[in-house]
C-alpha cells in the first residue's frame, strides 16, 4: 500500500513515475547497459529489479506489475506473448575463462572448435538452457553442470577448486579471483549473446518513450547490435532477428 501511493504521488509530478524495469539472467546480464539507459538528462527515471527467469518477467509484465523487461528472450517465448512486445537490443561478444593451469591458459584467443575436449561448466542442466545449449551443440563441445547456479561471482572459485574445466562468459565481465585465471577472447568465429526487451503492447508510461529512444541511441553509438556473419556466431533465434532489421 505505501509502495502504491508512493507511485500515486510521483505520477503526478512532472513526468510522472518512473519506469520500473526488471531484468533476468545474472551470469550474461550486461549491467553496463543500464547505465548507458539511465545517463545523462535524456534518460529515464527508472527502478530496476531482478527477477527470476523470463517467465517471472512475462508474468510481471501481464499484471502490470511492470512496465517493460531485460534480457534473453528464448525461441518459445511468442505461445504466451499475448499483448507483448519484443525488440532485440545488444549483441554481446562472448570469452572463455579458464584455470592458469589449464592447457589453454597460454593463447592470446581461442576458436570455439578448440574448446572440444574441456568441460565447460553449465549453470543448470543442459536441456534446460537456451544459448550455452545451442553453442555446445553446434561446436560439438562438452557440457557440464555444475549445481546450483550461484551467479557469476561463483565461477572464479569453482575453475580455482577444478581447473580442467572452463566457463563462458561476456568478454566485458572482469573476474574476480586474483592471478589464476585467465579471460581469453573466443574468435573465428566469436559467439554473440542476444539481448532484448519486453513490454505491454498497450504501454503508457511516457518514460517508455525516452527509453526507447536511449536505446536508438547506444545502438548506434555503441555498435550494440554490430554483427558480420563471417566473424560472429548467433544462435537461429537471433539470426532471424538480425535479419529482419537488415531489411
Amino acid at each position: 500500500m505505501l509502495a502504491a501511493g508512493d507511485h500515486a504521488v510521483a505520477a503526478t509530478r512532472p513526468g510522472g513515475r518512473p519506469l520500473r524495469m526488471s531484468v533476468w539472467g545474472s551470469l550474461f546480464f550486461p549491467a553496463e547497459a543500464i547505465r548507458v539507459l539511465t545517463e545523462g538528462d535524456a534518460g529515464p527515471r527508472m527502478e530496476v529489479a531482478v527477477c527470476r527467469d523470463l517467465p517471472d518477467a512475462i508474468g510481471a509484465l501481464r499484471e502490470s506489475e511492470i512496465d517493460v523487461a531485460f534480457g534473453r528472450v528464448t525461441p518459445g517465448w511468442g505461445a504466451s506473448a499475448g499483448t507483448l512486445a519484443r525488440r532485440l537490443i545488444r549483441l554481446d561478444a562472448m570469452a572463455v575463462i579458464v584455470n592458469v593451469e589449464h592447457p589453454l591458459a597460454g593463447h592470446a584467443e581461442l576458436s570455439p572448435a578448440d574448446l572440444r575436449g574441456t568441460p565447460l561448466w553449465l549453470p543448470a542442466p543442459l536441456e534446460s538452457l537456451d544459448f550455452l545449449r545451442q553453442f555446445v551443440e553446434h561446436f560439438g563441445l562438452e557440457g557440464r553442470f555444475g549445481g546450483i547456479d550461484l551467479g557469476p561471482y561463483h565461477i572464479p572459485w569453482l575453475l580455482r577448486d577444478e581447473p580442467h574445466l572452463a566457463a563462458v562468459v561476456p568478454a566485458h565481465v572482469k573476474p574476480i579471483g586474483g592471478p589464476f585465471l585467465r579471460l581469453i577472447p573466443l574468435v573465428d568465429p566469436t559467439p554473440l549473446y542476444g539481448s532484448s526487451l519486453l513490454w505491454s503492447r498497450d504501454q503508457r508510461n511516457p518514460a517508455f518513450d525516452r527509453l526507447l529512444r536511449k536505446v536508438d541511441a547506444a545502438i548506434e553509438r555503441h555498435a550494440w547490435l554490430s554483427y558480420d556473419s563471417a566473424r560472429h556466431w548467433l544462435p537461429q533465434a537471433e539470426q532471424a532477428d538480425v535479419m529482419a532489421l537488415a531489411l
